[in-house]
């Protein structure tokens, strides 16, 4: 296996053997395959919730049913520790799938304080947009929304399936952070021999100026598509990600606060996963 420079080598997914998880972790190996990385999954037994049952006056409504029924701290425990076996099953699956390697782990705890623990050790968080709820009275998506605010690891913002092949995109404008992101891009694409696309996010400088910049850290006989995109003009963004047809976008986090790209329905237009880089 060649080391690349700028290397992602972990990526963690959080899984609740849901529907939506598996969509989450299928996307997450796919990253992992590509960048030739280890999958790290990690289940969260929650504590609010184990808490929640133990009050006398919880009592948990049937979905189709609508019939009540006293919440029991024991039965959730062990529809946990069932849960967390599909997850790992479903981890080993894909995986073997994906031909990577991979790990599993069972936590208890709140669920943004074990994930943002777990992110000491890993290069990549991988999280949706409407993910995990962390707790009473907090909506799907918070914890897409604390992992941001908190997480010092690169976010993977996962939202469609990967199909492979498809380009490897990076937001560019001249700044380290970004000059850092078109390096990992490079060399992702290298990887798999994927299409490299660089954006050049322009404001009051020379586009010339910029594209030249870009073609230095790319390589000035590479095969690069590179389109100018004037700050004016981001709402045309994720028409660019689809003609280049993009199969991750790479983004420092620096200019994503800049553009307020991190807002969940803007992200969502996209239509592809986006690392916000650190």
């Amino acid at each position: 296996m060649t080391d690349l420079p700028g290397r992602i080598r972990r990526i963690l997914v959080a899984l609740d053997a849901s529907q939506q998880s598996q969509a989450a972790l299928e996307t997450a190996a796919a990253m992992a395959e590509r960048m030739q990385a280890e999958l790290e999954a990690m289940f969260v037994e929650d504590i609010d919730l184990l808490h929640l049952a133990d009050l006398p006056f919880a009592r948990e409504i049937g979905f189709t049913s609508a019939s009540r029924r006293l919440l029991d701290s024991a039965a959730m425990a062990r529809a946990f520790r069932v849960r967390a076996g599909q997850a790992r099953a479903m981890l080993e699956s894909i995986a073997a799938k994906h031909k990577i390697a991979s790990s599993f782990r069972v936590t208890r705890g709140n669920v943004l304080t074990e994930l943002l623990a777990a992110t000491e050790t890993v290069d990549v968080v991988a999280v949706g947009t409407s993910g995990h709820k962390l707790g009473r009275g907090q909506q799907a998506g918070s914890t897409y929304t604390g992992m941001l605010e908190s997480c010092r690891c690169s976010v993977l913002v996962l939202q469609e399936k990967i199909t492979p092949g498809d380009a490897v995109v990076v937001l560019f404008d001249g700044s380290d952070e970004s000059v850092r992101g078109l390096e990992l891009a490079r060399s992702m694409a290298a990887s798999h021999e994927d299409p490299l696309s660089v954006v050049l996010l322009t404001r009051d400088a020379d586009i010339e100026k910029l594209q030249q910049q870009a073609l230095e850290y790319v390589g000035a006989t590479a095969d690069v598509d590179i389109r100018a995109l004037p700050v004016s003009q981001l709402d045309q963004l994720p028409a660019i990600l689809n003609i280049t047809k993009c199969g991750v976008f790479l983004v420092p986090r620096s200019i994503s606060q800049t553009i307020d790209l991190l807002d969940i329905e803007r992200l969502a237009h996209l239509r592809c996963p986006v690392m916000l880089l650190s």
